[in-house]
C-alpha cells in the first residue's frame, strides 16, 4: 500500500512540475502574442498541448518511474521537515497572490498595468516565495519517494524556474518601471533572511512574483 501511494506521489510530481514548467515556457516568451489574441484563444492553444505531456508522462509512467532507491529513514525526515517549510511558504504566498496571478490572466490582460503590487507578508523578505516552496516540495517528495525520476527533478526545475523568474522579473519591469526596480533592490530575489523598509505604498497598482 506505502509502495502504491509512494508511486502515485512520484508521478504527481512528475507530472505537475513538467506540465506547469511547460506552460509558462510556453506562456513568458511569447506573452505580447497571446495578449493579441486574447485570453480564450490562448488556453485553447495552450492547455490542450500541456494536457497532452500530462497523458504522454502518464502513459510512459512505469518507464519512467522505473527505478527507485530503498527507502532511507533518515531521508524521509528530512522530506517531512522540507514538506512543512513548503506548506508554510505556499500559505503565506497564498494569502497575497489570487487565482489570476497564479493562471497568468494578469499578464495576459491588455492592460499592462493590471494587478497589485505586494509588499506584504512574505513579499517582504522574498520576491519568489512560490518558487522557493516548489523546490522544498521537489525535495520533500524526492526524499520520501526515492524514486531516480524526481531526484532529477531537482536541478532541472531549478533551472526551470530561475529561467522563469527571469521572464517574468522583464516582464514586471516593463509593466511597472521604477516601482519594480525599487521593490528588487529591497527584496531578495531567494533568500528569506533581510528584512527591509516598507515602500512608501506597500499595496499599489502593481504585481508580485511568485
Amino acid at each position: 500500500m506505502l509502495d502504491i501511494l509512494a508511486f502515485y506521489l512520484a508521478l504527481m510530481t512528475l507530472i505537475m512540475l513538467l506540465c506547469g514548467q511547460t506552460y509558462w515556457f510556453l506562456m513568458h516568451p511569447f506573452i505580447h502574442f497571446w495578449r493579441t489574441i486574447g485570453s480564450k484563444r490562448t488556453y485553447m492553444i495552450v492547455l490542450p498541448l500541456v494536457f497532452t505531456m500530462a497523458l504522454l508522462l502518464f502513459l510512459f509512467r512505469n518507464r519512467l518511474l522505473a527505478i527507485r532507491f530503498a527507502p532511507n529513514p533518515f531521508l524521509i525526515g528530512l522530506g517531512a521537515l522540507s514538506y512543512v517549510l513548503n506548506t508554510y511558504l505556499y500559505i503565506q504566498s497564498r494569502k497575497f497572490l489570487g487565482t489570476r496571478t497564479l493562471f497568468g490572466l494578469s499578464e495576459l490582460a491588455a492592460d499592462n498595468n493590471s494587478g497589485t503590487f505586494i509588499f506584504q507578508g512574505i513579499y517582504r523578505r522574498t520576491r519568489n516565495p512560490r518558487y522557493i516552496s516548489g523546490w522544498f516540495f521537489i525535495f520533500a517528495i524526492a526524499a520520501m519517494t526515492n524514486y531516480l525520476a524526481i531526484w532529477l527533478l531537482l536541478p532541472f526545475s531549478v533551472l526551470g524556474f530561475y529561467i522563469i523568474i527571469r521572464f517574468e522579473e522583464k516582464e514586471l519591469y516593463l509593466r511597472f518601471g521604477d516601482r519594480y526596480a525599487d521593490y528588487v533592490k529591497r527584496v531578495p530575489r531567494f533568500f528569506l533572511f533581510s528584512r527591509v523598509e516598507p515602500l512608501n505604498n506597500e499595496k499599489s497598482n502593481g504585481c508580485s512574483q511568485q
